[in-house]
């Protein structure tokens, strides 16, 4: 049984968008859903636990042709990692989803990509089972035949992540020279392909002062939405702290500017400003675990933020995983103290919690 307790957390701004996409102060966001939980506690229809995930995550490969200074998994160093899984490994899997009754799968990497026709073949097997997908891309490799090939599945989101409003922006945070030109000819060849088009955009410290701009790039590009994400102190962007970095006050000030925007694009484009790592975490503390991620060695995760891995579809089912660990991972001691830990971003800096730098194996 979990404590169904929300921690107080510290945060550089102030304002969470509901799913109705009303505008809340944290504070009154946090005791409102402290006092639902706490309802629903007493009168029984908290749900524990679901008999199988919702949605499933595969990372598909380590492999990237960008260098993203922020990147969460460290992809593109594939030296220092165990193999990716093979394709028909992630095919298995994907049936196995599918017979699970997964509702949705998030492909990701690296890039995606790079899997070539492998990625077809991954995704027929979950199209075979109605599965909505969500694909995410840097953009380098889209082309309209791509998309000729891509248009059979059933798309909850297509996302072009663009990290800069200018070239000099873009292409020096993913570490990739060209990448703005590509990003931008992607997400338009997206949305005039009918997709439904998501822009993703990280704000670190060379970007925080171009944030309208980039919104106003993503109306142009035709987006149904953009989200806006502080980045977070995982993977890559433990190691690049000092050229990432902002102050509070900073991330504050993006945000605020951020709100304007989402009003001015009320109707038009969805901004969609996603809060702090740490404030996810306490939201989510008390549901009930409802997802795995997959990583390309095959290990498993919680979420793309907890550095526990939980076991490996190496050596295990996702049904196994799910059945031994996975529907009530948040019972567990150690992720109960991990969460009453993450108080402040800084917090995931602590040695031992940095996650895709250390390695956590969760304690059965």
């Amino acid at each position: 049984m979990r404590d169904n307790v929300i921690h107080d957390v510290e945060l550089s701004y102030d304002e969470i968008v509901d799913s109705l996409g009303e505008t809340h102060s944290f504070k009154e966001y946090l005791d409102s859903c402290r006092n639902s939980y706490k309802n629903q506690s007493a009168n029984g229809t908290l749900r524990e636990e679901y008999e199988n995930p919702v949605s499933l995550q595969f990372e598909l490969t380590h492999k990237c042709n960008q260098r993203c200074l922020h990147c969460y998994n460290q992809s593109g160093m594939e030296s220092n990692l165990k193999p990716d899984l093979p394709v028909a490994r992630w095919k298995e899997l994907a049936k196995e989803a599918g017979e699970l009754g997964i509702f949705e799968c998030t492909l990701s990497g690296g890039e995606p990509l790079l899997l070539g026709d492998g990625l077809f073949e991954i995704m027929d097997v979950l199209a075979g089972y109605d599965i909505y997908i969500r694909l995410i891309t840097n953009g380098m490799l889209i082309t309209q035949g791509l998309l000729d090939k891509l248009k059979k599945y059933r798309f909850k989101w297509l996302q072009v992540s663009i990290d800069g409003s200018r070239p000099e922006l873009h292409d020096y945070i993913r570490g990739t020279d060209g990448a703005f030109r590509k990003a931008v000819s992607a997400a338009n060849l997206v949305k005039i392909n009918g997709f439904p088009l998501l822009v993703a955009h990280v704000v670190v410290k060379s970007n925080l002062d171009y944030v309208e701009e980039m919104i106003d790039t993503a109306y142009v590009l035709g987006a149904e939405a953009v989200i806006i994400a502080p980045f977070c102190y995982s993977g890559r962007a433990i190691i690049n702290k000092e050229k990432l970095d902002m102050t509070p006050e900073e991330i504050a000030d993006v945000f605020s500017r951020v709100s304007v925007k989402r009003k001015e694009y009320r109707k038009r484009m969805n901004v969609i400003p996603s809060l702090e790592e740490q404030a996810i975490l306490q939201l989510n503390s008390v549901k009930a675990n409802s997802s795995l991620v997959i990583l390309p060695s095959g290990d498993v995760k919680i979420d793309c933020t907890m550095p526990f891995t939980i076991g490996s579809v190496s050596n295990s089912s996702i049904a196994e995983i799910w059945e031994s660990v996975g529907k009530k991972v948040k019972d567990n001691e150690q992720v109960k103290e991990y969460l009453r830990s993450m108080k402040s971003s800084q917090d995931f800096l602590k040695p031992s919690f940095r996650n895709n730098v250390d390695k956590v194996y969760l304690k059965r």
